[in-house]
């Protein structure tokens, strides 16, 4: 077997890339930096988790290039950084982020298994259990949500916020590191990337929602992993990418509207229901 497939630190840093569907260990640097920038807490939480996901994945003999892409990462370091948010930083949060890890490794592989592209998918579902869970028996668990007000003046960054926002970040520097990340490994992904941010944060203005939510990049950041998940140099990419862009925008607007914790729901519901149709039109055009 190729050592660099074998090599441990590649496949935990592509863990990392994979929250915005790369698999670039640089682009997972350059994420982790990102999150060190917001709250070096999360950054360690985002570490521990990818290496618990693709101890996981060992342990269990998935498929080595499979481990190596980092697809057992992304939804674990998710989840990590998702537990020190909503989660006070004590001993149990990080034995809930491993067990959390665990279990979206898994998650994921049964999907995989069963081909079928669900994104993100595992991190949503464990991350609504765990805090349902927290909030309904355990509530002094939870962590204080600090509310980050941007005035008008700085606004201009919401297009990076809505990049920082995919990991839970508000930080400007973070969000630019995190562009720069993608950047990287595929630049048109980053490009459109920003283009989904742009759009999600115009269609809240025309809304006319809530500043602080487009201002923070919180309309923003599902439109950009759709963005980026569907960039490609043709003219129907770009089709599909404003077609699913907008989709995601709309399901957040009413995840939002009736006060529902969106994640990387709009994400995965609409590159799902695009990837469908995508392949749906393949099948019937061969």
């Amino acid at each position: 077997m190729d050592a660099k497939i074998k090599n441990p630190v590649i496949r935990i840093l592509n863990g990392l890339s994979q929250i915005m569907l790369q698999d670039h260990p640089v682009t997972g640097i350059l994420f982790l930096l990102g999150i060190m920038f917001g709250d070096a807490y999360m950054a360690l939480a985002a570490l521990l988790a990818s290496i618990t996901g693709v101890l996981t994945a060992q342990f269990l003999k998935f498929d080595p290039a499979d481990i190596f892409l980092g697809f057992y990462g992304f939804n674990a370091s998710l989840f990590g950084v998702a537990c020190l948010l909503f989660f006070k930083p004590i001993f149990i949060t990080w034995v809930i982020i491993i067990i959390g890890s665990v279990i979206t490794t898994l998650m994921q592989h049964f999907f995989m298994v069963k081909k079928l592209a669900v994104y993100t998918l595992p991190f949503v579902l464990v991350t609504w259990a765990f805090v349902f869970l927290i909030r309904t028996y355990w509530p002094e668990m939870q962590a204080e949500m600090a509310t980050t007000t941007i005035e008008p003046e700085e606004s201009i960054y919401f297009v990076f916020r809505g990049y920082g926002q995919v990991i839970f970040q508000s930080g400007i520097i973070s969000g630019i590191l995190f562009f720069l990340g993608v950047f990287t490994s595929k630049p048109i992904a980053a490009l459109y990337g920003l283009a989904g941010a742009v759009t999600g944060s115009c269609v809240g203005a025309y809304l006319q929602l809530d500043n602080q939510l487009i201002y923070n990049g919180l309309l923003g950041f599902n439109a950009t992993l759709c963005a980026i998940t569907f960039a490609g140099d043709k003219f129907k990419d770009g089709l599909w990418v404003l077609i699913a862009v907008m989709l995601s925008i709309i399901i957040s607007v009413w995840m939002i509207t009736y006060g529902y914790m969106q994640l990387t729901f709009p994400f995965v519901l609409a590159a799902g229901i695009i990837t469908y149709i995508r392949n749906l039109m393949s099948g019937q055009m061969a």
